[in-house]
C-alpha cells in the first residue's frame, strides 16, 4: 500500500547455519526522489514473515533480510527493490 509492505522468506538450509536459529533481522531504508538515503531501520523476528509499517508514501525502499544464530548475524540477502504506491487503496 501507501505506507506499508509484507515481506516475506524462507528458513535457510540448515546446513548454512552456524549454530541454532534464533531468529531474523529484516533490514531496510528508503530512497527519496531527490536521492537522499533514509535513516536505516531494522525489525528483529523469529517469524519468516514481517509487515513493515509507517512506510513514507510514494516511495522506493531496500530490504535485506539475515538469520541470526548464538554465533551472530549470518549474510544478508539480495537487495529487494520495492516502492509504496502514491495513494493509500481502501
Amino acid at each position: 500500500t501507501s505506507d506499508e509492505a509484507v515481506i516475506t522468506w524462507s528458513e535457510p538450509p540448515r546446513m548454512t547455519l552456524h549454530g541454532v536459529l534464533k531468529g531474523y533481522r529484516v533490514v531496510f531504508w528508503s530512497l527519496f526522489h531527490d536521492g537522499e538515503w533514509g535513516e536505516m531501520q531494522n525489525i528483529t523476528t523469529t517469524r519468516e514473515q514481517v509487515e513493515l509499517r509507517g512506510l513514507e508514501k510514494f516511495t522506493n525502499y531496500s530490504v535485506q533480510v539475515l538469520a541470526y544464530t548464538q554465533a551472530g548475524d549470518g549474510v544478508r540477502s539480495n537487495v529487494l527493490y520495492i516502492q509504496t504506491r502514491e495513494d493509500r487503496e481502501y
